[in-house]
């Protein structure tokens, strides 16, 4: 794993741990962490040269996507998981994020249904979607690895 590799990776897995335990804790994500990781996942493409627009674009547009359902469905889907994954798309490239947010809706669906059986949620129980990110990002990176 290079250097830039590692940063991003390193970065994205801080976004994601303490942006996990705030929506745990207060159901809610900040917008700071995020912009901060955005703005610096900036400075690595252009000093890296590794995304190119089309790539850019992709990643945000998988966030930004997130954005519109939450507006949609008037927060049913947060925003503050739109933001993250704008800025995780531009540590990660779309494909891992992608990738990232596949995982991380399987095992949230899971967890869910479980916790339904359970009778320890309904359909109306808002879960946070950050804490899901965790494992499904850990999975991505060993994906990337292989």
């Amino acid at each position: 794993m290079n250097n830039a590799i590692l940063l991003r990776t390193v970065s994205v897995g801080i976004l994601l741990i303490t942006e996990g335990i705030r929506d745990i804790r207060k159901n809610e994500v900040g917008i700071i962490m995020p912009v901060l990781n955005a703005l610096a996942a900036i400075v690595f493409i252009f000093v890296f040269k590794d995304m190119g627009i089309p790539g850019v674009l992709i990643a945000l547009a998988e966030g930004i996507f997130v954005i519109i359902l939450s507006f949609l469905t008037k927060e049913g889907i947060g925003l503050g998981d739109g933001i993250i994954l704008c800025s995780t798309g531009l540590m990660l490239g779309w494909k891992n994020n992608l990738i990232m947010i596949f995982i991380a809706c399987f095992i949230s669906a899971f967890v869910s249904v479980l916790l339904m059986i359970f009778m320890k949620a309904d359909k109306k129980t808002k879960i946070p979607f950050v804490p899901f990110m965790i494992p499904a990002f850990l999975v991505t990176i060993i994906i990337r690895m292989t």
